[in-house]
């Protein structure tokens, strides 16, 4: 009995042990990190780390770092979001309100949406390969990831804001697996169900609206 406890304690002991085993390694500007703020981190396709920081866009392959800013063609140095569309291509949004098409090796095209657009809050692709843009001041705009640069340059997408029953401030986007689509506004939670096309408070039951 005795010698059963013992073994137990040694491999209780050992587990805790190891699962307090964390490595952490921290990267400042000293390393190549071109800004102190990062705003979002994505691990692409390749393995890459790209990093959207307050100067620029930024990928890490584990030792170094390669920093893109506006130098090198970006709308703006203070990126705030990326959503990769294809293998080393990527759309950046942008704390003044703008875009960016980063091709690994290809010049950098600017995409100006609405002039009252102060800032891209966030970027998805849904089920059926449409990008939805968040923004501070202009709502949402929805457009096809095929053909995105022609599909932005004609005006070729949609937009959703206050006027459609959306509203102003539009913080985060995400889609349901029945493919309703949700929306993080100022004004609330709101919902657009697949086969409708308006705009509806989520109100879960039992909670007042005034303090949801």
């Amino acid at each position: 009995m005795i010698r059963l406890i013992l073994l137990l304690s040694i491999i209780l002991n050992t587990l805790n042990s190891y699962s307090q085993q964390y490595y952490f390694a921290r990267y400042t500007l000293n390393d190549g990190l071109p800004h102190s703020r990062v705003n979002d981190i994505h691990q692409g396709k390749e393995g890459y780390l790209w990093l959207a920081t307050n100067m620029g866009l930024s990928r890490f392959d584990g030792s170094k770092f390669l920093n893109y800013s506006f130098k090198d063609g970006l709308s703006d140095n203070k990126v705030t979001c990326i959503l990769e569309l294809d293998t080393s291509k990527f759309l950046l949004g942008h704390e003044n309100g703008e875009l960016s098409y980063f091709e690994l090796g290809r010049e950098i095209k600017k995409i100006q949406l609405l002039k009252n657009t102060n800032r891209i809050f966030n970027l998805m692709i849904d089920s059926e390969n449409f990008i939805w843009i968040s923004t501070q001041g202009s709502g949402a705009f929805k457009i096809k990831n095929d053909n995105l640069i022609e599909n932005f340059e004609s005006n070729n997408y949609e937009h959703f804001d206050a006027d459609n029953g959306l509203a102003r401030d539009v913080t985060s986007i995400l889609e349901d697996s029945h493919k309703n689509m949700w929306f993080l506004t100022d004004l609330g939670i709101k919902r657009k169900l697949r086969q409708e096309k308006e705009f509806n408070f989520f109100l879960p039951k039992g909670i007042d609206l005034c303090n949801f």
